[in-house]
């Protein structure tokens, strides 16, 4: 990322977060690259219905990406950002990939209602356990 101007920092634990510390800067550097390069089309705000194989086409594209809109994109290759969409590990698995099952990993809460919480944000912390208990009426999750 470092070549592409974004300036980087390590954690003590050897995570490396852009020295902003908002994931926007690395947003930013990737879709400029991808706007810089002449052979790769990026279509945003287009939902992905399937991904097939494109053996039925004359074409050296190993890959079509259907969309509701648009006729289906040719792709010789394809990155596949699953996010947590189910539908994403059925295309990873038709296309012959081996799908684990997902684990949960980092994410972010969304507590713009609760400052006390807000403070905590950034904070790091090894070996913890987080249980959400049954929502009180009008107060939302309560968290253990």
């Amino acid at each position: 990322f470092e070549s592409r101007g974004v300036a980087l920092k390590t954690e003590p634990d050897g995570r490396m977060f852009p020295t902003t510390d908002d994931s926007e800067t690395i947003i930013s550097a990737l879709v400029s690259a991808l706007r810089s390069h002449p052979n790769v089309t990026l279509l945003t705000q287009s939902k992905v219905v399937s991904i097939t194989t494109a053996t039925t086409i004359p074409s050296p594209a190993a890959f079509q990406i259907h969309t509701p809109a648009n006729p289906p994109l040719l792709a010789d290759r394809i990155l596949l950002a699953t996010g947590s969409n189910p539908a994403a590990y059925a295309w990873a698995a038709a296309l012959g990939h081996a799908v684990v099952p997902p684990v949960p990993s980092l994410f972010t809460f969304n507590l713009k209602s609760s400052p006390s919480l807000t403070a905590l944000a950034g904070l790091s912390t090894p070996n913890t356990a987080l249980t959400l208990l049954p929502p009180f009426p009008g107060r939302g999750y309560a968290a253990s």
